[in-house]
């Protein structure tokens, strides 16, 4: 009787981690899926991402202008660069939908600051954007 007590406890503790590396595993899975993107987040020259968010944002390829692009902090895990953008003869919704484009896009990229400027009455402006885009860094 004595063995059999010993033997169903420590099958009871076993079925217990079987149970803790499973919820482990689906942890990591749950978190893998949602670094999936920022790590396989897609690279290349920074005016070529900004140009694709501009379109999407139904700005003309000639209102945008890439004013200043150098590097930034570096850590162990990503590269930053500081990049400013102006957009040129563009209402406000298209400077609305340019900067959610960027927030939320596939690459990480912050707005550190951005000035707007009235073109008059037109119903136009000129808006000048300041980025931090960040590029991570593939693990060795």
């Amino acid at each position: 009787v004595l063995g059999t007590r010993s033997l169903r406890h420590e099958y009871e503790e076993k079925l217990e981690l079987v149970s803790l590396v499973q919820s482990a595993n689906d942890e990591l899975r749950k978190l893998r899926d949602l670094a999936g993107p920022v790590l396989s987040a897609p690279s290349g020259p920074w005016n070529v991402y900004l140009d694709q968010i501009a379109s999407s944002a139904s700005i003309d390829k000639t209102s945008t202008t890439l004013l200043n692009e150098k590097p930034g902090v570096a850590t162990d895990l990503s590269k930053e660069t500081l990049i400013d953008v102006q957009l040129k003869h563009v209402n406000i919704r298209q400077v609305v939908r340019y900067a959610a484009g960027l927030e939320t896009g596939a690459r990480p990229v912050q707005i550190k600051g951005m000035t707007v400027d009235a073109q008059g009455d037109t119903g136009y402006v000129d808006a000048t954007l300041s980025l931090a885009a960040f590029q991570i860094k593939k693990p060795e």
